[in-house]
C-alpha cells in the first residue's frame, strides 16, 4: 500500500501569515515544505502538494477532493 501525504504551506500569497520586515511566513513555509520533499519520498511517500494559490477553504476542499479514493 502507497502511503500518501497532503503537504500544504498554510499560507496563500493572499494569506502571507505574519511578516517581520521583508520576511513573510508564507516564504518561510514553502522553504521548509520543499526541503522536506526528498526525505518525504525516501520514506516511501507519495506527495500532494496543496496548491500555493489557494486560501484556507479551498485548499481544505482541495484536500478533501483528493482524498476520497483512499483506504
Amino acid at each position: 500500500m502507497n502511503k500518501r501525504i497532503f503537504v500544504n504551506a498554510g499560507h496563500s500569497a493572499l494569506e502571507p501569515g505574519g511578516v517581520v520586515g521583508e520576511i513573510k511566513e508564507r516564504d518561510l513555509n514553502v522553504a521548509i515544505r520543499d526541503a522536506l520533499l526528498p526525505e518525504l519520498i525516501g520514506q516511501g511517500f507519495e506527495i500532494k502538494f496543496v496548491p500555493d494559490d489557494l486560501n484556507f477553504i479551498k485548499s481544505y476542499e482541495w484536500v478533501n477532493q483528493n482524498s476520497t479514493n483512499l483506504n
